[in-house]
C-alpha cells in the first residue's frame, strides 16, 4: 500500500537539461527554480474540482497586510546562500520546480536572476515539481500531491532543533556569542541540506550552480551573460537592485509606511504633517519612474487607491499649504499618477479631485 501511495505521489514530466560551463546560451529547460520556505504556512492546498493543487502565497497574503512584501522570490538550479539577516539559516522546506513549466503557469517572471527570479504575486506551483521537507512531511502532504513529488530528507531532528533553540536564544538574548552560535549551526545545517537537496536537482536533470557569489556566479564562465541573455529576449528584468526598486522600497517601509498613512489617515485626529509625510516619502520612489510591467503598475495602482480616497473624503486636505505643495512635487514627478487620478475623478464626476489635479503648477 504504502508503495503504490509513493507512485501515486512521483510526477510524470520531462526532465531539465544540463548546463555546461563555458556555454554561451541557456534555455528555461535548462533552469530550476528553488525556493525555500521557513513554514508550512507558506505552503497553500487548494481543492480545485476535485483536485489537490499548490499555491505558494506572498508574505501580504499570509499575514493579511501585516507583512508588505507581494513577491515570491526564488534562485536557480541552487538553494538561497546562507545569509543571517534574511533568516534562511534552517529553511524547513524546499521548493524545486522546473522554470519552463512554472513559467507556462504563472506567467514571466518579474526579474530573471541566478540569485533572485521573482514573481509580483504568488505562484501556483506546476506538476514536475518536487516538495523537499526537511523535518518530516506534515500530516496533509502525506497522502500526495497529483503530479507533485514529496520527498522526505530526513535531516539530522538533533541539528534542526540546534538551530531552532540557537535562534530562539538570539532572539531573546542578542549579543555576538549567540549571534556567532546561531550562524556556526545554521552554516552546519546549511551543508547537510545542501548534501541532499543538490542530488535532487540533479535527479531533474539539471546541473547544480551553486560558486560562492555575490549578487551573481563568480566562479560559472558565461552564466550570468546568458541568464541576461535570456531575459533580454523574453523582455524581462535581470537586476540584483531589489532593495532599490518598488518592490524592495514596499518591503523597506518606504512605500509601505505612506500605504498606511494614507489607509488609516484623519485630519481631526493626526498630526498636521502626516499627508505632508506620506507625499515626500513616496516622491523619491515614484520620481520619473518608467512602469515597464504588471506588477509595478499593481503596486502603483495601490497606492493611487489609497491617494484617491483620502482626496475624495477630505477635500480640503490641499489647503494645507505643506501638504499641497508636497502634492504637487509628487504629482509634477509622475504622470501616470496624475492621468490614473483624473480618470477616477471623472468617472466618479468628483469635481474637487479634478480641481486639485488641475491646480498642479
Amino acid at each position: 500500500m504504502e508503495e503504490d501511495n509513493n507512485k501515486n505521489m512521483i510526477p510524470d514530466f520531462s526532465p531539465g537539461n544540463p548546463w555546461k560551463e563555458g556555454s554561451e546560451e541557456i534555455g528555461l529547460d535548462q533552469l530550476c527554480a528553488v525556493r525555500a520556505l521557513n513554514n508550512k504556512s507558506q505552503l497553500k492546498i487548494i481543492d480545485k474540482d476535485g483536485k489537490k493543487e499548490i499555491y505558494l502565497p506572498t508574505a501580504i497574503e499570509i499575514t493579511k497586510g501585516e507583512e508588505t512584501r507581494t513577491t515570491s522570490h526564488w534562485t536557480l538550479n541552487h538553494k538561497v546562500s546562507l545569509d543571517i539577516g534574511d533568516g534562511w539559516l534552517g529553511s524547513s522546506i524546499i521548493i524545486l520546480s522546473p522554470l519552463e513549466v512554472l513559467v507556462q503557469e504563472n506567467g514571466d517572471p518579474e526579474n530573471l536572476k541566478a540569485v533572485d527570479t521573482f514573481w509580483a504575486k504568488g505562484v501556483k506551483l506546476p506538476k514536475g515539481s518536487k516538495i523537499l521537507f526537511l523535518s518530516g512531511i506534515p500530516d496533509q502532504f502525506k497522502s500526495g500531491i497529483e503530479g507533485i513529488e514529496i520527498v522526505d530528507l530526513e535531516l539530522d531532528k538533533d541539528l534542526l532543533e540546534k538551530v531552532r533553540k540557537a535562534r530562539e536564544d538570539l532572539d531573546n538574548n542578542y549579543s555576538r556569542q549567540t549571534e556567532n552560535e546561531y550562524y556556526n549551526l545554521g552554516r552546519e545545517m546549511d551543508e547537510v541540506a545542501n548534501s541532499k537537496i543538490n542530488p535532487q536537482i540533479e535527479s531533474m536533470g539539471y546541473t547544480v550552480l551553486d560558486q560562492d557569489h555575490n549578487g551573481s556566479y563568480m566562479g560559472e564562465e558565461n552564466l550570468d551573460r546568458a541568464i541576461v541573455t535570456l531575459a533580454e529576449k523574453r523582455k524581462i528584468k535581470s537586476s540584483v537592485t531589489h532593495a532599490e526598486s518598488i518592490y524592495g522600497e514596499m518591503d523597506s517601509g518606504f512605500f509601505s509606511g505612506p500605504l498606511t498613512i494614507l489607509s488609516e489617515y484623519d485630519p481631526e485626529k493626526d498630526e498636521a504633517d502626516y499627508f505632508t509625510s506620506a507625499m515626500r516619502m513616496t516622491e523619491g520612489t515614484f520620481r520619473d519612474m518608467k512602469i515597464t510591467t504588471k506588477g509595478e503598475k499593481d503596486l502603483l495602482m495601490i497606492f493611487s487607491a489609497e491617494l484617491y480616497k483620502v482626496l475624495k473624503k477630505y477635500p480640503n486636505v490641499l489647503e494645507d499649504i505643506d501638504n499641497k505643495i508636497a502634492f504637487n512635487d509628487l504629482m509634477r514627478g509622475n504622470s501616470w499618477l496624475q492621468e490614473t487620478l483624473r480618470d477616477w475623478a471623472e468617472k466618479d464626476k468628483s469635481a474637487e479631485v479634478t480641481k486639485m489635479l488641475d491646480e498642479i503648477n
